[in-house]
């Protein structure tokens, strides 16, 4: 027993002994270094410029000082050395695709890596990864502050796994700091597949020639159908430039010829991805409609898959003769977007995924029928992500669209390419985490989640506190209803579908609760930047609460509260998206009444309406007609049109005064019985004006039958512009109607009172 006690304590005293080594073999293979900034440089040769920059002027933030950048032969004596793009002696020289590594030596920090932007991604990861920089927004750097600059020895590689990372930017807002942004992100890829409207410039190319290689079209023609300016010609996308959407005859063994023929051998992508154009363009030769799989009773054009995989699988037959392993792209987008149902995907084909569906259980049906269809390889390509990520108020969806991105890594995603970010505050984080998990999908939402609360400091818990209730609303609200919120917006337009209806989904209660989390976040100490971002939130959540309250309960006073809000904390008066939505917030309708006191009353859509070519009305005393007279005129026009081109669905006017009016000129009369019942008792003490949202040409108005004021055509924009009428001085308060009647001459063109009429005080 004694001898067994022994040998136990040796035992014991071994392993301690062995675990005291292990420690110090961990310390001394990850060694603390302090680097002073006076005591460093940076060395890099000059195609890594932009690398060395990059962490010249982060480090200039984090210490106070700013490293010089030398190159080699300038390299001074007993400095610590920041090396960008050198290798280490006796590191390997082979990189995969894109790969960065980093190495930290007690006396050199090396930077390197593929050249594909690996040396610079190298410096951002060690920014990241060491020093704990982070960018959660355009021209916004998170930093520690220290000096000198606290480094372990180590190294450390990052590769990615996806080949293609990407948003997608408006190129007409494209900037600078998004660029910047955009690479300090990691956003890029490798062997990329070649996608995009394929067939573009063929009709200029091979029209003339080989129209057979060209869609029959609804029209009976190859050729690109006559309809430009038409929306059935996707003008958003083509701006009516029909050639460019023509589609091709996918049955046409020319075709396939002529695509082999175009195709640089020595690339491994071949793009199939068919024009944008409407439905009814879809070849209708009979070849073509053979490859169909319509159900009884289907329209041809709702599915055609089948003819697209068919045409892609024959196209890597041929290319596979010259190249084993090409890869043939192909959209899965509108009529294509549902897997097909006889045709089996060849094992060489990618297919782009445009997704309508946005909805988990959807998302992952949608890719599960697909690779039970034989896909091996997809990229994730939604067309309409923009209508997620472009509003103002806190949706709490940054971890769904993490749950897609999994989704779709699960069922062969070799990358993502998504639409543009808003750069909003309420959808920074989103942005954020979308950016992230591109950029290493392996990771759990959490670690992005924490990733980015970093930049708010002390005050990281509240932050998370606050996109956790949000994210807790999506959940429990949104999600749920995503599918019919998306049919509300049309065209997919999640935003919008919100907007036109936010009771179900935002209560005073959550904003209440919200605003909280936000006062403890301010309660903590904070750096100066650290500070500003969450007064931002601060500011957003206020903002995203009285536009819920303008859209919900439709007043003047919280369209006026919310356009005050604005212009206090200089906001955009009325952002562009929120001009999709229809004016729901009433902001637009506020604006213009700006120099008046709410209420703002709109008068009757239908007037009365009376023609006058012969300029008879003045001597015949049309201007102090009763409402009696007026009843005769026996017509009625909308104020939101022009008189040539009122609403085709709108009861009013009569076919016979619509087609006197589709082509007149001249003199026409207008008459409004406005009852004094609709108008608050205190205007009494007020000025009243008639608002005109605008009257093409000129115009003259009465009030109970005295000029109350006259509108002249002088200035070419004056058909187009808003002006008031005081009509206060020639009211009756003791009769319940008032008789507003509107003389309009028009010379040239459109004419009428074409935007709304309201009634409006001070």
């Amino acid at each position: 027993m004694g001898i067994k006690s022994n040998y136990n304590k040796r035992n014991i005293m071994k392993i301690k002994m062995t675990a005291s080594i292990l420690v110090l073999a961990l310390s001394l293979g990850a060694a603390e270094l302090r680097v002073k900034p006076e005591e460093a440089v940076i060395c890099a040769p000059p195609q890594e410029k932009k690398a060395a920059e990059e962490l010249q002027s982060h480090l200039q933030l984090i210490t106070g000082r700013k490293l010089p950048i030398v190159n080699e032969k300038e390299l001074p004596e007993k400095k610590y050395v920041f090396h960008i793009g050198k290798i280490p002696p006796g590191a390997s020289t082979e990189f995969k695709p894109e790969e960065a590594r980093w190495d930290i030596t007690p006396d050199t920090a090396y930077f390197y890596g593929d050249k594909s932007g690996g040396t610079q991604n190298a410096v951002y990861d060690f920014l990241e990864s060491e020093l704990g920089v982070r960018w959660p927004e355009l021209d916004d750097i998170a930093y520690r502050k220290q000096n000198p600059v606290i480094l372990k020895t180590g190294k450390k590689t990052w590769i990615p796994t996806l080949r293609i990372r990407s948003l997608r930017w408006d190129s007409a807002n494209r900037n600078e700091a998004e660029k910047v942004w955009r690479t300090r992100m990691r956003f890029g890829g490798h062997d990329q597949p070649l996608y995009g409207h394929a067939f573009m410039t063929w009709w200029n190319r091979y029209g003339k020639k080989h129209p057979e290689y060209f869609a029959l079209n609804s029209l009976g023609t190859r050729a690109p159908a006559p309809r430009a300016g038409d929306n059935r010609d996707n003008p958003a996308a083509y701006q009516g430039k029909t050639a460019c959407a023509i589609k091709m005859c996918v049955s046409s063994p020319e075709l396939i010829k002529q695509v082999i023929a175009n195709w640089d051998k020595k690339k491994r992508y071949i793009n199939l991805c068919e024009n944008d154009s409407p439905p009814m363009e879809y070849c209708r030769c009979p070849e073509c409609r053979k490859l169909d799989t319509a159900k009884d009773g289907e329209n041809f054009e709702r599915h055609v898959t089948d003819r697209y995989i068919n045409f892609a699988n024959r196209v890597a037959a041929e290319a596979r003769q010259y190249n084993p392993d090409v890869r043939v792209v192909l959209y899965a987008y509108n009529e294509t977007e549902q897997v097909p149902r006889r045709e089996q995907i060849g094992r060489n084909l990618t297919i782009g995924i445009v997704p309508t569906v946005f909805d988990l259980p959807g998302t992952g049906a949608l890719l599960q029928s697909w690779q039970e269809k034989g896909l091996t390889e997809c990229f994730w390509r939604p067309n309409q992500h923009h209508y997620f990520n472009t509003g103002l108020l806190p949706f709490g969806f940054e971890k769904h669209f993490y749950d897609i991105i999994q989704l779709a890594c699960q069922h062969h995603a070799i990358g993502f390419d998504y639409d543009m970010p808003s750069g909003n505050v309420t959808t920074r984080f989103s942005d954020y985490v979308l950016a992230k998990t591109l950029q290493d999908p392996s990771k759990p939402f959490e670690y992005w989640e924490k990733h980015y609360l970093a930049s708010f400091g002390n005050a990281a818990d509240e932050i998370g506190e606050y996109y956790r209730y949000w994210r807790t609303n999506w959940t429990k609200r949104i999600h749920p209803n995503l599918k019919n919120i998306l049919i509300k917006g049309k065209y997919f337009n999640f935003v919008r579908g919100i907007m036109w209806d936010p009771a179900p989904y935002f209560k005073e209660a959550d904003f209440d609760r919200t605003d909280a989390i936000l006062k403890k976040a301010l309660q903590k100490q904070l750096e100066p930047e650290e500070r500003k971002r969450v007064e931002a939130l601060v500011t957003a959540n206020q903002h995203a609460r009285l536009i819920c309250r303008a859209a919900t309960r439709k007043t003047d006073e919280d369209s006026a509260a919310l356009l005050k809000f604005r212009e206090d904390h200089k906001l955009e008066l009325i952002p562009a998206v929120e001009k999709a939505w229809g004016d729901v917030t009433g902001v637009g309708r506020v604006s213009n009444f700006k120099d008046f006191t709410p209420p703002y009353l709109v008068t009757d859509l239908f007037w009365f309406f009376k023609l006058d070519p012969q300029d008879a009305g003045l001597k015949e005393g049309w201007q102090k007609s009763d409402f009696r007279a007026l009843c005769k005129w026996g017509e009625f026009m909308p104020t939101n049109n022009f008189w040539e081109t009122p609403h085709s669905h709108y009861q009013y006017p009569s076919k016979e005064m619509r087609q006197k009016t589709a082509r007149y000129d001249g003199i026409a009369w207008y008459a409004l019985a406005l009852s004094l019942a609709k108008v608050p008792k205190d205007w009494k003490e007020r000025e009243i004006y008639l608002y005109f949202g605008a009257v093409d040409e000129s115009c003259r108005v009465y009030v109970n039958g005295k000029e109350a004021g006259t509108r002249l055509y002088q200035k070419a924009d004056d058909w187009t512009t808003p002006f008031t009428i005081r009509i206060d001085p020639y009211l009756d308060w003791s009769k319940a109607t008032q008789l507003i009647v509107v003389r309009v001459e028009d010379k040239a063109g459109m004419g009428g009172i074409w935007k709304r009429v309201w009634l409006v005080s001070k």
